[in-house]
């Protein structure tokens, strides 16, 4: 019995287009494996590197996946967004990550430095390694010892991008003369890229997965991800310099305090007024001393916490509205002159309310998945 397609028509003569005139041609089908520009999974890669420099420019990356694997005494640095980002069995490494979409995750490595922005950080199987953080959930450490966590505290051209106009002259905030406003509204490119908050940091909120204490701490609040880098060298000079912007706003977090900071302070601003949240933020620090600010969120609140909210601490109707209908950004402040920082809030047309911790819990941790 013979097939119904044998004889004498070639496979080719099967699936052919014949054009429609004489004059018309069909161009060859293209498949994404013949394209010349397709990715190739080894430029996503270091692995067995040993005391070298390794720089990933803005826009090598492209929201790939990366690994990191088996290296030693390196200086390591993706200035680029990435979907996720593991790192394994490394070594005495600093490594710094551009925003990463997903997951960075970090098992069996000892004394690195890892300075990153991402939605999600997981440590398995680590010991004395420093990371400076900016991350969208809890991070998260599983047998692992002597780990030290921080604010991320640095920024690279390509970070951040676009100059937009001081916010003083949108919401009524007049700066104070030394303030270099000019240089630092800069739209956060890579972040706003892959949907990342520069105000949704919950860096400070460690959950260890080990039965125990004692296996991570709190680097010194002085310090600093530049210093941890040093010295920086080779290419990375060209994208990470100390004239660069910061985006990302540094957090006190969860340190124990040093001094009475029971007054608490929530000034909440629409998610579309970052500027202005970032600009009462340089100012608070400028004139105001003895407040520190604790946290940022960025998130829409669902309709029970709301209600919590509005129960415990008795919003008043704006900053009601606000939450019923879209994203805010909220900063969190404590100190002996939060009075202080809620007439200048109150001057940019935020809203403002002064509640002890424990009543503004639900809003500490908006937007936590």
């Amino acid at each position: 019995m013979g097939c119904i397609f044998s004889g004498s028509r070639s496979r080719a003569s099967l699936y052919r287009v014949e054009a429609e005139s004489p004059d018309q041609t069909v161009p060859p089908q293209a498949f994404s494996w013949d394209r010349a520009d397709r990715s190739d999974a080894k430029d996503f890669v270091y692995k067995d590197l040993m005391g070298q420099t390794k720089v990933k420019p803005p826009g090598s990356i492209q929201g790939q996946q990366f690994i990191v694997d088996s290296c030693e005494n390196c200086s390591i640095y993706l200035f680029d967004n990435s979907a996720s980002v593991n790192i394994d069995d490394c070594n005495n490494c600093c490594i710094f990550v551009g925003p990463v979409d997903g997951s960075l995750f970090v098992r069996d490595c000892r004394n690195c430095t890892i300075i990153t922005v991402c939605r999600q950080f997981r440590t398995r199987d680590c010991i004395d390694c420093k990371c400076m953080l900016a991350c969208g959930t809890k991070p998260i450490i599983e047998a692992s010892s002597n780990i030290k966590f921080g604010c991320f505290d640095v920024s690279y051209k390509g970070l951040i991008g676009v100059a937009y106009r001081p916010a003083a002259l949108l919401w009524n905030l007049a700066p104070s003369s030394s303030c270099s406003c000019h240089t630092f509204f800069l739209a956060a490119a890579q972040l706003e890229t892959i949907g990342l908050s520069r105000f949704q940091n919950f860096w400070s909120d460690v959950y260890d997965f080990t039965p125990g204490t004692g296996h991570w701490d709190f680097l010194p609040l002085e310090c600093s991800g530049l210093n941890l880098l040093e010295p920086v060298s080779g290419e990375a000079t060209e994208y990470l310099t100390k004239d660069v912007a910061q985006v990302i706003p540094k957090t006190y977090g969860q340190r124990p305090l040093q001094a009475d900071y029971s007054s608490l302070l929530w000034v909440v601003f629409p998610a579309t007024a970052a500027q202005a949240a970032t600009q009462l933020i340089i100012t608070v620090q400028q004139q105001v001393q003895s407040v520190i600010l604790l946290r940022t969120t960025q998130a829409k609140l669902d309709q029970h916490t709301v209600i919590e909210l509005k129960a415990n601490i008795g919003l008043h109707s704006e900053i009601w509205d606000l939450f019923q209908t879209e994203e805010h950004i909220a900063l969190e402040f404590q100190g002996g002159e939060c009075n202080a920082v809620e007439t200048l809030a109150k001057e940019t047309g935020a809203c403002a309310t002064s509640r002890s911790p424990a009543e503004a819990l639900p809003l500490r941790f908006a937007g936590l998945s």
